[in-house]
């Protein structure tokens, strides 16, 4: 990775490998899915800078949004996943920011290193919350993965601080704007972290005679801040019910 201006360091990131645990719902009253959006089961590599962190990961997550007898992010007792076909189930945990590119949503996640079970047969989130007078509530919504994809890294990273502004391009994978008719196959992210927690998604501007992708916002050079850039497949998952997803090979660093 060039850097044309010196003082950046690597983001150290936590990532919390968990076992399969079980756990009970009894009592619980059984609503429709109205509070979990944006379920996914994908394969997720990271390039943090630290080896006992950065690797292959298969990320199960799911959306919490307040509504209904869920008033607050923290009225969730426990959010779980279950892979109906192997049984095998994990505790998801909740991410830091409760503004989720400003949706008002909570990310539950857990980080699995991948196995091929894991891209086959159908995953189901369960989440219990209590409302404001104390009584439990269940929700569950399934996700199925698509085929088994592994986009690399970014690489080829330039960091130009120029203009009182700084861009960021990497070499592109593929072409973001497939031909007419043709399915996407491709596509690029840049997220900064204005607040250190939430994060804000970039537009991306691709170079197809450079085969380069490039930041287009506003990025102040006074930016001081960790950087998420990714590199992502687009999957279509199998019938009943296609859904897009992403495969994604991503690459974090901190900006001094």
């Amino acid at each position: 990775m060039k850097l044309i201006k010196k003082g950046n360091c690597l983001l150290i990131l936590s990532l919390v490998i968990l076992f399969p645990v079980s756990i009970c719902y009894g009592g619980a009253v059984e609503e429709p899915p109205a509070n979990l959006t944006g379920q996914e089961a994908i394969y997720d590599y990271r390039d943090t800078g630290l080896e006992s962190n950065s690797g292959a990961y298969f990320l199960v997550d799911v959306g919490v949004v307040p509504g209904g007898s869920l008033l607050h992010h923290n009225d969730v007792l426990e959010v779980k996943v279950k892979h109906l076909e192997t049984e095998q189930e994990y505790t998801l945990l909740p991410d830091a920011c409760t503004n989720f590119l400003g949706l008002n949503a909570q990310s539950w996640a857990v980080f699995l290193r991948p196995s091929s079970w894991m891209f086959q047969g159908t995953w189901r989130f369960t989440m219990l919350y209590k409302d404001s007078d104390g009584y439990k509530h269940k929700q569950f919504v399934d996700a199925v993965p698509g085929p088994a994809v592994f986009p690399p890294v970014p690489s080829d990273i330039e960091i130009v601080k120029t203009g009182g502004y700084i861009t960021i391009s990497w070499s592109a994978i593929g072409n973001p704007f497939p031909q007419p008719g043709q399915p996407k196959e491709y596509d690029y992210r840049i997220r900064i972290y204005p607040d250190g927690i939430c994060p804000v998604n970039c537009p991306i501007l691709y170079n197809p005679y450079e085969m380069t992708v490039s930041s287009y916002c506003l990025i102040p050079e006074s930016y001081v801040g960790k950087i998420r850039l990714e590199n992502r497949r687009v999957i279509i998952t199998p019938p009943p019910y296609p859904t897009y997803l992403y495969s994604r090979g991503t690459k974090e660093f901190i900006l001094e």
